[in-house]
């Protein structure tokens, strides 16, 4: 992982005990670098730039749930110049309780 990184989040809480959560990671200057399918080492550097959002929603004292996802856009470019890019989308929905 590039430990170089911009990481902002805001989160914004509402009168009823919940809040939505935005926060993005953003590489700053190179990217990470990775080896080819052949094992060459140093073939390229990958850019991975990412967006997500939270909402976290009481239910009853204690119990909270939470609905949100993560979506990642990838660059990978090659030493010889060639860019591609990825999309992914990381759906979350869970449940905590604290006593």
């Amino acid at each position: 992982p590039n430990s170089k990184a911009l990481r902002n989040t805001v989160i914004y809480y509402f009168g009823n005990g919940g809040s939505f959560k935005f926060d993005t990671r953003i590489p700053l200057g190179n990217g990470q670098w990775y080896d080819d399918k052949k094992g060459n080492k140093s073939s390229g550097e990958a850019y991975e730039v990412r967006y997500g959002f939270n909402y976290y929603h009481p239910v009853t004292p204690g119990l909270t749930m939470n609905v949100g996802g993560t979506f990642l856009n990838i660059k990978n470019k090659a030493k010889n110049g060639d860019i591609t890019r990825s999309y992914s989308f990381r759906p979350n929905i869970g449940f905590s309780y604290s006593f």
